[in-house]
């Protein structure tokens, strides 16, 4: 046999985590016609020239706005908070919750607002899958590229009271959930914080519940914490 068409294993490999890109770029329509794509596969298994199917470029997942948090003790941080704006009682039961910490060091953190849409549900996700820290590394992974060397995870959770605190400028009918490890309410709800600003122009942070089977709509807007990849 002639060793020079010997394939190895590492190629074999490589091919495999190009087939895995191509199936996923299909599957989301990032190529315009199904059929042009099974049609350059083909040439290929022929041996012929094929054509290049029509690429649609997918665009880029932008870091939304960034944030300081930390350096504030809980306690101070909610009298912040409640000073500037609305708190509902549910949202200051879990600042009030021993799970509820702050870091003592103040830093800043980059944040990315995504639907379950962006993340390529095609059904309604529940909280366990959505807010999934694997699963959020693995998407991460996947959209490496798009993400330019970022991961998407999850928010701690004062990171809802400081982005209610900074975000000032938020639109009237805006509704943001904040993507963070659930905190149980007053009523023993396993739940997220919500900065909102109603069409009115009350500026609210409040408290919804989340429980693991919850149905998140896909069109929800989500802020998690962009960080960026430590290789």
């Amino acid at each position: 046999m002639d060793t020079k068409t010997l394939v190895t294993d590492g190629q074999l490999g490589q091919l495999a985590v190009r087939q895995y890109d191509l199936f996923r770029r299909v599957k989301a329509g990032s190529y315009a016609n199904f059929d042009d794509v099974m049609a350059a596969i083909q040439a290929v298994i022929e041996g012929k020239m094929p054509e290049p199917p029509t690429l649609h470029v997918e665009p880029g997942f932008a870091k939304w706005r960034s944030f300081l948090i930390g350096g504030v003790a809980k306690k101070a941080l909610l009298q912040r908070v409640k000073a500037g704006f609305q708190v509902s009682g549910y949202a200051e039961s879990l600042v009030n919750n021993r799970d509820f910490t702050t870091l003592d060091v103040e830093e800043e953190i980059d944040t990315i607002v995504l639907t379950p849409a962006d993340f390529g549900y095609q059904r309604q996700p529940t909280t366990t899958e959505l807010l999934d820290p694997t699963r959020l590394r693995e998407w991460s992974e996947q959209n490496a590229e798009r993400l330019d060397g970022h991961v998407v995870e999850l928010l701690p959770a004062e990171a809802g009271l400081h982005i209610r605190d900074q975000y000032k400028d938020q639109p009237k009918g805006e509704v943001l959930w904040i993507a963070m490890e659930r905190i149980t309410d007053s009523d023993g709800r396993p739940s997220v914080f919500r900065v909102l600003r109603y069409d009115g122009g009350k500026q609210w942070l409040s408290a919804r519940w989340s429980h693991p089977d919850f149905q998140w709509s896909l069109s929800d807007r989500i802020v998690f914490r962009l960080r960026k990849k430590v290789t």
